[in-house]
């Protein structure tokens, strides 16, 4: 049996009767894949501790009949311990774990995301306020994604936009906004542009956010995703 080596980021895992657990990992060139873990192997190795979710690791598998890979090894690469030590950095960090698990899938190469989701998680703990790049992985996860809008125009009038109402994916003036849009004005979408454009750390940092616009971002994320 051909044993290979893979890099990841464990996103999830989960208890599996006794002592064995399914690990989902996050690769660069084989998107979200699950493995499965005997729990012997893990007491053996005092490797327990290689699974929890955050951690980057070098994984030694298998492939079978099932659609889980077997793990034979984990080897830790990074366990990230910086995010664990402050709760609004480690709620931060698993928000943008359940991004992941949300919007990847198995076989399909995701080699920027990947290296986008290692640079967040390196640059939380010194961030102003983690929840700016937080709500800046979820806008550029949809762009990664290809479903990114143009906020500027109406759908059903193609008028010119400062403020936009958004429901279900498509945007629309104030006159022919359906109930229950969301309102995002022309300053909140400047933020969003940047917050799913810009590379720049720093100036991320230095946008302002409020709870508002972070829930804002959370119903646009769910609304583009889900249509």
């Amino acid at each position: 049996m051909e044993k290979l080596r893979i890099e990841g980021l464990i996103i999830k895992a989960t208890p599996f009767q006794d002592y064995d657990r399914i690990i989902s990992v996050l690769t660069p060139n084989e998107g979200l894949i699950k493995f499965f873990f005997k729990g012997s192997a893990a007491a053996k190795n005092n490797n327990a501790s290689s699974t929890t979710p955050l951690t980057v690791v070098e994984l030694i598998y298998s492939k079978g009949r099932s659609e889980l890979l077997k793990c034979h090894e984990i080897s830790i690469l990074n366990h990230n311990l910086a995010l664990r030590n402050n709760l609004a950095i480690l709620e931060t960090a698993c928000d943008m774990l359940q991004v992941v698990n949300a919007t990847q899938m198995p076989g399909k190469a995701c080699s920027n995301l990947y290296q986008l989701l290692l640079t967040f998680l390196k640059n939380l703990p010194t961030a102003h306020d983690p929840a700016t790049l937080g709500s800046s992985f979820r806008l550029k996860t949809l762009r990664s994604e290809g479903l990114w809008k143009n906020f500027s125009s109406c759908n059903q009038c193609g008028c010119d936009l400062m403020d936009s109402y958004n429901f279900e994916g498509n945007t629309y003036c104030k006159l022919h906004t359906p109930p229950h849009a969301l309102e995002i004005s022309s300053s909140e979408r400047d933020i969003f542009e940047l917050l799913a454009f810009s590379r720049d750390l720093p100036l991320l940092n230095s946008l302002p956010m409020t709870q508002d616009l972070i829930n804002k971002i959370k119903h646009l994320f769910n609304d583009l995703w889900s249509t």
